[in-house]
């Protein structure tokens, strides 16, 4: 990790600690049905409708049989409806790509995990879901099972917190101001603020692209923000499109990447204060909060770790990582396919193994070699390399509009323009020679396979 990334994390686990008390005092009164908020002109004649509509007396405690029983049994309904609208996907509105009902076992599994907010996906998103089911049946799954699983962290919290009980709160109260007054409006400050920053909140059909191949490609839509901004702050994981938060309408700046991240950890590092404010002892809360970033930390470096190594995939298309960042390898591609070696002209030869591979660290013979690398660096900008990349490759490269992806489209315009000419594909221009070569020598063109340029 380099200064930046340790700069980086040390922002992270500040912000995270800043915002670990005002959460805690949040929940405090969210999770006290008596307790007061900013929000109560706004949400409390929602709340108190919701309680008269389904006759709930928000005062009145369950033991821990009724509250698992409460528990159970709404989630029980929950898969049930998830499971029908998945089921039934096909004839219901809002399905603007004309996407099929999901197969028994695949809505089940779906709706189970969106229920336990597991939200294990065995399915794409954009190819599998369409917006009423997206928003409906799992978006709604977001909520709720957060909350549920808020109201039995609190309730766990109460049964600790107090010396002799035979109660440990309402799930029903809980489970509504819970959603109400703590996810709904964080939420929707959260979709906002993601939607300045690019990310897509719409019903409009999938846009269609031409590729550089002049393949088509289909570009999903839809109303992500709002699911996103739950995603993350109930940690449920279930993402819109497949490639989840790595997609571009789903974290396209940095900054929204870091909200995220930081949405995630709010609530549970909140709820170590709530530990702490109800036993009356914060030293208890801070305690918890410490064993769970040691583990945290303990997990970002060895992850770090690795992904800062880079995909090794990628050097199988030329393009090498450093410290995570994609670059174009410029003429200094391995290729374990002799049919694939260079061609070259005249007396200068590329530095080949005895199996076929190329070293990577080979030039021409008249070229500076290893011990005065940054000179053939610089000279090897006057090599008029010819690329011969079959179509195959060029079209399994990421087509994101990377810079390794825009010299594949100029070196296939170059193609196309040679097989419009080829007389000239094989008329090189004269190569310019090194400098330490006398002036009579006229240096020969070398010639090899490089995606990059």
């Amino acid at each position: 990790m380099k200064t930046n990334d340790w700069l980086q994390f040390a922002l992270f686990l500040g912000c995270l600690a800043v915002i670990t008390k005002p959460v805690g005092l949040y929940l405090v009164r969210v999770l006290d049905p008596d307790g007061r908020t900013w929000l109560d002109q706004v949400v409390g004649p929602v709340e108190r409708f919701v309680y008269r509509f389904l006759k709930i007396d928000p005062r009145r405690e369950q033991g821990w049989k009724e509250y698992t029983f409460s528990m159970l049994a709404f989630s029980f309904a929950g898969v049930v409806f998830t499971y029908a609208i998945l089921r039934l996907q096909g004839i219901l509105p809002l399905n603007r790509q004309s996407l099929p009902g999901l197969s028994h076992h695949l809505a089940f599994n779906t709706a189970v995990s969106f229920t336990t907010n597991t939200n294990w996906q065995s399915y794409g998103g954009e190819g599998t879901m369409s917006y009423f089911s997206q928003v409906v049946g799992l978006a709604y799954h977001n909520f709720v099972s957060a909350a549920v699983g808020i109201g039995i962290a609190a309730a766990f919290v109460r049964a600790i917190a107090r010396s002799s009980t035979k109660t440990l709160g309402n799930f029903w109260t809980d489970l509504v101001r819970i959603t109400g007054y703590l996810l709904l409006p964080i939420c929707l400050v959260l979709a906002i603020f993601l939607v300045t920053q690019g990310m897509i909140q719409n019903f409009d059909p999938y846009t269609k692209a031409i590729t550089l191949e002049g393949a088509e490609q289909v570009i999903a839509q839809g109303p992500m923000a709002s699911q996103v901004a739950i995603k993350m702050l109930g940690t449920n994981g279930g993402g819109f499109v497949n490639a989840n938060a790595a997609h571009p309408f789903e974290n396209p700046t940095p900054l929204s990447n870091f909200v995220q991240m930081l949405s995630i950890f709010a609530i549970g590092s909140g709820l170590t204060w709530y530990l702490g404010r109800m036993v009356k002892n914060q030293a208890h809360g801070w305690a918890v909060w410490s064993a769970m970033m040691a583990l945290f930390i303990a997990g970002v470096l060895v992850c770090a770790r690795f992904e800062a190594a880079g995909n090794p995939v990628h050097h199988g298309l030329g393009v090498a990582a450093v410290d995570g960042e994609a670059r174009c390898l410029q003429g200094q591609r391995e290729y374990a396919d002799r049919d694939h070696q260079p061609r070259h002209q005249g007396e200068d030869q590329r530095e080949w193994g005895s199996d076929g591979r190329s070293d990577l660290t080979a030039s021409c013979k008249r070229c500076p070699t290893k011990d005065r690398e940054p000179e053939w660096q610089r000279q090897q900008q006057n090599h008029e390399w010819r690329a011969e990349v079959k179509f195959s490759e060029r079209k399994s490269v990421n087509a994101h509009g990377t810079d390794a992806d825009r010299a594949i489209g100029a070196e296939l315009d170059g193609r196309r323009a040679r097989e419009r000419n080829p007389d000239a594909a094989h008329d090189p221009p004269p190569a310019k020679r090194h400098k330490h070569e006398p002036p009579d020598t006229k240096r020969a063109e070398c010639r090899t396979r490089d995606p990059g340029r």
